[in-house]
């Protein structure tokens, strides 16, 4: 059994006034929902452009953003770093944002549905689509996009990344 399903199967107990939710704050769904639309426009804007580094960007950083919101996962760099750290049967996802020290590095988040079929369909897809089109360009980075896209980390670049776009100087 792999780590991730031994931990679902603990039983939580504890005291009648036990906070096990976390913190006390309250969103501002008007807000959140405000949020999202902005965001969203400019994933639409950099679409439209010719700059597919730009776009993939913005198409990263809504969904990571959207991952965050959906876990409660703190923003830090690669919160998601691979693949690995998906298992999209059991809806768990392995995070390190609370890291402290060596007994204390890394907790379970539970996935919502929506955000389990992104990562089971619309990411891979995305990913394979994204390595058709930079295979000309970068044939290594292109494989390196196609292993994540079918579930296998490649080592060298987190799940989700960014692009840059700047011609380098020769």
């Amino acid at each position: 059994q792999s780590a991730l399903k031994r931990t679902t199967q603990i039983e939580i107990t504890g005291q009648p006034r036990t906070n096990a939710l976390g913190s006390r704050l309250h969103l501002h769904i008007a807000a959140v929902r405000q949020g999202i639309a902005r965001a969203s426009a400019r994933v639409d804007v950099a679409h439209q452009s010719v700059d597919l580094a730009a776009f993939h960007n913005h198409y990263v950083h809504f969904h990571v953003t959207a991952l965050w919101a959906a876990t409660g996962v703190r923003p830090i760099v690669d919160p998601f770093e691979s693949v690995e750290h998906f298992d999209l049967e059991a809806g768990l996802a392995f995070v390190d944002d609370k890291h402290i020290d060596n007994a204390h590095a890394g907790r379970l988040v539970p996935l919502c549905a929506a955000i389990r079929r992104f990562l089971r369909q619309a990411y891979p897809a995305y990913l394979q689509r994204l390595a058709q089109l930079l295979e000309a360009a970068d044939g290594s980075l292109a494989a390196a996009i196609r292993s994540m896209a079918v579930g296998k980390p490649n080592g060298t670049m987190p799940y989700f990344f960014e692009l840059d776009s700047r011609q380098p100087r020769g």
